[in-house]
C-alpha cells in the first residue's frame, strides 16, 4: 500500500507498472486489496479527528455522510464517542446506522437544532467534523458547539465564503475552527489497525466496477454527483 500522496507520471496509477518511494510503503497486514482502497479515506479523516482528540462519551456530529464523513464517523467511535451523522442521502444515513452511527440526521425532514438538542440532552456537541464542503454546513457546525473552548473540524472546502453570521457564532461559542488537509504516514499505520478490527467496513464499498465498465463508473459518478454510490471501484 502506498501512503500520502506521490508525483507521479500523468497516467499515475492507471498503469501496468509505477515506481514509488520505499518511505512511502505501507504494509497492509492480512486486509484484502478491496479493504486497502479504504485506507486512503480513512486516513485523511483520522488526520482530521486525531486534532481534536475526542474522548470516551464525547457527542460528536459528523456532516456529510460522503466516504470520508463515513471514514470520521468510524474514527471517531474507535475513540470511544458517541457520534451522530447528517446528510441529505437515505441510503447513506442508512449505512451509517449500520455501521455504528448512535443517531443519523437529514435536514430536509428534520429540525437541526432540535435534533442536536435532543441527542446532547441540551448540552451541545464536543466536537463537530465539517465533510460536506457547504457553507450552510460550516455554520451548522459552530452553533451545534457545546460552550466553550469545543472545536469544529473542516475537512472539505466550503463552495462559498463563510459570512459575518459564522464569526458571531463561533466568537459567542468561545470556540476552535481547524482545517485538516490530507494525511501523513503515521495515519496510514493506524488505519491499517481500525480497518483489522472492523471488517463490516467493507460495506462502504457500495459498487464494483469492471475495466470495461469503466466509461459507465465515470458517467455514473458525474451524472449522479456521486450520490448514486458511496465507495466504488475499478476491478483490473
Amino acid at each position: 500500500m502506498v501512503s500520502g500522496f506521490v508525483r507521479l507520471a500523468p497516467k499515475a496509477a492507471a498503469s501496468d507498472y509505477i515506481a514509488v518511494p520505499i518511505e512511502n510503503l505501507v504494509s497492509g497486514g492480512d486486509l484484502s486489496a478491496k479493504m486497502l482502497t479504504l485506507a486512503e479515506p480513512f486516513a485523511v479523516s483520522y488526520h482530521a479527528v486525531k486534532k481534536a482528540r475526542p474522548r470516551v462519551g464525547d457527542n460528536v456530529l459528523i456532516i456529510g455522510a460522503g466516504p470520508i464523513g463515513v471514514a470520521a464517523m468510524t474514527v471517531v467511535k474507535f475513540f470511544g464517542a458517541k457520534v451522530y451523522i447528517i446528510d441529505v442521502n437515505r441510503r447513506r444515513l442508512k449505512l451509517a446506522k449500520q455501521l455504528g452511527a448512535d443517531g443519523v440526521f437529514n435536514p430536509n425532514t428534520d429540525d437541526f437544532e432540535k435534533f442536536v438538542k435532543k441527542a446532547t440532552f441540551g448540552k451541545g456537541m464536543d466536537l463537530c467534523v465539517e465533510a460536506s464542503g457547504n457553507s450552510l454546513a460550516a455554520i451548522n457546525c459552530v452553533k451545534a458547539l457545546r460552550q466553550p473552548n469545543r472545536t469544529v473540524v473542516a475537512i472539505a472546502h466550503s463552495k462559498k465564503p463563510l459570512n459575518n453570521f459564522f464569526q458571531s457564532e463561533l466568537v459567542k461559542r468561545e470556540g476552535v475552527y481547524r482545517g485538516s488537509r490530507n494525511s501523513v504516514l503515521s495515519d496510514f499505520l493506524e488505519v491499517v489497525k481500525i480497518l483489522s478490527r472492523r471488517p463490516d467496513i467493507e460495506k462502504m464499498i457500495t459498487k464494483v466496477y469492471s475495466v470495461a465498465e469503466a466509461p459507465q463508473a465515470f458517467k455514473d459518478l458525474t451524472n449522479s454527483d456521486g450520490k448514486l454510490h458511496l465507495k466504488s471501484l475499478l476491478k483490473f
